[in-house]
């Protein structure tokens, strides 16, 4: 209640911060340290990097390494802190060349003190929660890029139907008619898979401790997040060459959903990588249907 009311209303804006300079899908790279006080306290130290909505005040979910006590491995260990407190910093925003209403920012974080209580679960349950927390996660992503897609067919449409030539729209023209059926269905192809993938997860609840229904979600919901953002690009660019000319220039918008769907197979995972998690999982699992 603390962190989601807030945040459901509109007051706050909560952050997700696992990437950093030196990974952005291996949690066993990562540096930000987690380390504990002789005062029972931690000290956290380290650097985020393309974190969204850092710049907004609320709670921020980030994972860090511990060492384990017993073992002297290191874990990964989830918390939560408040944004702008005591040893938090963040970088100007980074520039890119799409999705540019979500900015994204480097949280620095030096000696920034969390408290037991701030600790999600127990220390060392962070791989399991990244686990379970990304296979829901890509699902709205791959909404977005669903949204990229269809938004991009819908302005090609609009303008191959008023574009006219010699008095009558360029739809007369079998090539249009191919290049518009062909954006359309890639587009509801993405569709088909995220609805699927979202009743698939709808049917599938799993606790922290269910890793095999959790594969099970993580290598639909990747298979759908890769396809998306594929699809995403290659209507886009279509679109775009529908347009000629014009699906260049600002004022037509075609060139906004390319540069947007440029930024697709690269954010919650990378499109290879969504591929690999899903292909690894039908090798040694069988077809997921």
């Amino acid at each position: 209640m603390k962190y989601l009311a807030p945040c459901c209303s509109g007051e706050q804006t909560v952050s997700f911060a696992f990437t950093e300079p030196e990974t952005g899908s291996d949690p066993k790279m990562l540096k930000t340290r987690l380390e504990k006080q002789a005062d029972g306290t931690y000290k956290l130290n380290g650097v985020k990097r393309f974190i969204s909505n850092a710049g907004y005040d609320g709670p921020c979910v980030l994972f860090a390494l511990q060492k384990d006590e017993e073992s002297g491995k290191d874990l990964v260990t989830g918390l939560v802190i408040d944004k702008f407190c005591e040893g938090y910093s963040i970088s100007s925003p980074w520039e890119k060349i799409g999705y540019r209403g979500s900015e994204v920012y480097d949280i620095f974080l030096d000696d920034v003190k969390v408290t037991e209580d701030q600790i999600l679960g127990k220390p060392g349950d962070g791989f399991t929660q990244l686990l379970g927390t990304t296979a829901y996660g890509k699902l709205g992503f791959t909404a977005v890029f669903v949204g990229t897609a269809l938004g991009a067919a819908d302005i090609a449409l609009k303008y191959c139907q008023e574009k006219l030539h010699r008095g009558k729209s360029i739809t007369k023209f079998p090539t249009t008619q191919l290049r518009l059926s062909t954006m359309l269905t890639y587009a509801h192809t993405a569709e088909l898979l995220l609805l699927e993938a979202a009743d698939y997860c709808d049917h599938n609840h799993f606790a922290g401790d269910d890793i095999p229904t959790m594969r099970a979600v993580q290598a639909r919901t990747a298979q759908a997040k890769g396809y998306a953002a594929e699809t995403a690009t290659k209507v886009a660019t279509m679109a775009v060459n529908a347009m000629g000319a014009y699906g260049v220039c600002d004022e037509y918008q075609a060139e906004r959903f390319l540069r947007d769907a440029a930024v697709a197979p690269n954010i919650e995972g990378s499109g290879d990588i969504q591929y690999l998690i899903h292909g690894m999982y039908v090798a040694a699992n069988g077809n997921t249907n």
